[in-house]
């Protein structure tokens, strides 16, 4: 069974309401389901086949950290965690497009 999780928070670690029903649809296709904060080791996403950035709260207050967990996890060897896609360009446009986030450099 593949293991498809979440990217949350320590903010807010469940999945939340909304992304329970994006859960529950994967869950009804035969992939089991788990929310995990980035912002925890990285161990704790050993054995995931992908990760979904979904409700990450606050990673504007920790960019340079978020920044450099995205761009670890593209580079892994061991592909652990997975991202289907590249995440870093839509997670940095998020970032310019949020009043909120302080500005930071995107190398």
């Amino acid at each position: 069974m593949p293991f498809m999780v979440l990217a949350t928070s320590l903010e807010s670690p469940n999945i939340t309401v909304s992304d329970r029903l994006y859960a529950d649809a994967l869950e009804r296709r035969g992939y089991r389901v788990a929310g995990v904060p980035w912002d925890v080791p990285r161990e704790a996403f050993a054995g995931a086949d992908a990760v979904v950035l979904r409700s990450t709260r606050g990673y504007y207050r920790t960019l340079e950290a978020f920044r450099d967990w995205t761009e670890a996890s593209r580079r892994s060897p061991d592909r652990s965690p997975v991202f289907p896609t590249r995440p870093a360009p839509r997670a940095w446009w998020c970032r310019n497009s949020c009043p909120r986030s302080p500005r930071v450099s995107c190398r």
